[in-house]
């Protein structure tokens, strides 16, 4: 199962078009880029997730259409459109906008920008300990006399840890990640008794991601009949596309990630035994001592 978002822009228009050569045959495009629509859906080789294809009007003026999702509008698609509607132990697979990679409060590690007291804070929810293996208490960090080494074998005093020192042991007992998303797959898991899971694509690798494709068919679609630069033309346009692609177009395009994915599983196979190979050509024959009789 694939999902991912995409957008529609107004004047969208094929960047080539065949001309006699005369301004009267050029189309007349409104200049810019116009308002867009936001689009997010999934599918798989069996087709779209019902429910899942969903269009809205964007209101941000910015060149990235990400700018117009966010954790909120992502986890209500996520729980009521998508879950409800795919199968129990379905495994749906994501890339790591931002969006999708929301972290848990728990997962969350130390900002540099932290003061000293919210350094403090953090450094004890994570429980972290000081170097004699106690917990650390708030008091320890903020308020406890500290005695500190300076030039020429003397000392001086301060209150707690300065924020250096704080930021350095977070950064050091930084957490794993654990992401939102995966946490609203289990409770829908455990309130409905399914299995679903979700996988995280590898950074900048949109061509594991079939959608990428079916996106692409929607906005060719969307180009070749946009006419009359009408924002609910458009939307019109997207829903008739969406509609005309099946389970056999969504096959296609899975087969051709699958196929994908394949050839880099055996690329790497292969440098892997091609590394292999080098290091033991590398390596010493062992020595072999003379057989000297008595």
């Amino acid at each position: 199962m694939f999902l991912d978002e995409t957008w529609l822009n107004q004047n969208m228009v094929p960047s080539k078009c065949w001309t006699d050569g005369t301004a009267e045959c050029e189309p007349e495009v409104p200049p810019g880029k116009g308002p867009r629509w936001i689009v997010i859906g999934a599918g798989s080789a069996a087709g779209w997730v019902p429910t899942s294809f969903v269009m809205w009007k964007g209101n941000v003026q910015s060149e990235d259409y990400h700018s117009e999702m966010n954790g909120d509008v992502f986890k209500d698609w996520f729980c009521t459109r998508l879950l409800p509607n795919v199968a129990q132990n379905a495994c749906v697979v994501i890339d790591r906008a931002p969006y999708h990679t929301l972290l848990t409060e728990q997962s969350k590690g130390a900002r540099s920008t932290f003061n000293r007291e919210q350094l403090a804070d953090w450094l004890v929810r994570h429980a972290a300990k000081g170097d004699d293996g106690e917990m650390l208490t708030i008091d320890n960090l903020l308020r406890d006399e500290t005695v500190i080494p300076v030039a020429g074998g003397s000392t001086r005093r301060r209150n707690g840890w300065s924020k250096q020192a704080m930021y350095a042991l977070a950064t050091e007992i930084k957490p794993k990640p654990q992401y939102l998303v995966h946490e609203w797959c289990k409770s829908f898991n455990e309130s409905h008794g399914s299995n679903v899971t979700v996988l995280l694509l590898p950074v900048a690798h949109p061509v594991l991601n079939p959608i990428e494709l079916i996106w692409s068919r929607v906005k060719r679609y969307v180009r070749e009949g946009n006419h009359d630069y009408d924002m609910a033309k458009i939307r019109q346009l997207a829903l008739e596309v969406q509609g005309s692609l099946g389970p056999d177009d969504w096959k296609g395009v899975c087969e051709h990630s699958h196929a994908f994915a394949v050839d880099q599983w055996r690329a790497d196979e292969l440098i892997l035994e091609e590394e292999e190979s080098s290091a033991d050509a590398e390596e010493p024959a062992p020595e072999v001592a003379d057989n000297v009789g008595p």
